[in-house]
């Protein structure tokens, strides 16, 4: 393992007041001013690690793609039958989403506000998501022989977004495990098999 240097430890003082900040506040509203209080450093200092905001952003982002990518590389060695796992994913998704302020703040901000920073952090998760199913369904040819697995992997994205979110509009909240069970129901027919 590596030495922390300076440089090291005040570049991720930074990024963790920014996703401090961004969590709490959102986005829009946290300027490199309060980055910088917030992290003990002057301005200047966080332009040296940050070119401006939207770079934070991506650093922040990266970083929760890498987690996001090590879980679901850790739930496909778990080697379950494609029918639990993919329900599976989605309730540990859902669980790690709302742990997550600054990705809860993100989609939250992505869709109330429409915030093309916060948009463009719930597509590249979304991204990952769905290149994550497509590689999963694709592993089984007799799928791909049935149905477009880029259009299965895109339902089952929508039918994961309409019930983490849309559903609360019009009704009682669902809870993770009950958004899991609803995918569970809709995936065992077409997914128990394999």
């Amino acid at each position: 393992m590596q030495p922390r240097t300076k440089k090291s430890e005040k570049r991720d003082a930074i990024s963790a007041s920014a996703l401090d900040l961004f969590s709490r506040y959102g986005y829009k509203s946290v300027s490199m001013d309060q980055i910088a209080q917030h992290a003990g450093v002057a301005k200047g200092t966080v332009y040296l690690y940050f070119k401006d905001k939207a770079a934070l952003i991506d650093d922040l982002t990266d970083d929760t793609a890498r987690q996001i990518q090590a879980f679901l590389d850790e739930i496909k060695q778990k080697h379950l039958p494609l029918g639990e796992e993919i329900p599976q994913v989605i309730y540990q998704l859902l669980i790690y989403r709302n742990q997550q302020r600054f990705l809860y703040r993100s989609f939250m901000e992505a869709r109330e506000l429409k915030t093309p920073l916060a948009q463009k952090i719930v597509r590249r998760v979304d991204d990952l998501i769905e290149n994550y199913l497509r590689q999963r369904l694709n592993d089984v040819p007799e799928i791909g022989q049935k149905v477009k697995i880029d259009a299965l992997a895109f339902v089952i994205m929508k039918v994961y977004s309409a019930l983490a979110f849309e559903w609360e509009e019009n009704h009682q909240a669902l809870d993770e495990k009950q958004v899991a069970e609803v995918l569970r129901y809709l995936l065992q027919g077409s997914l128990a098999q394999y």
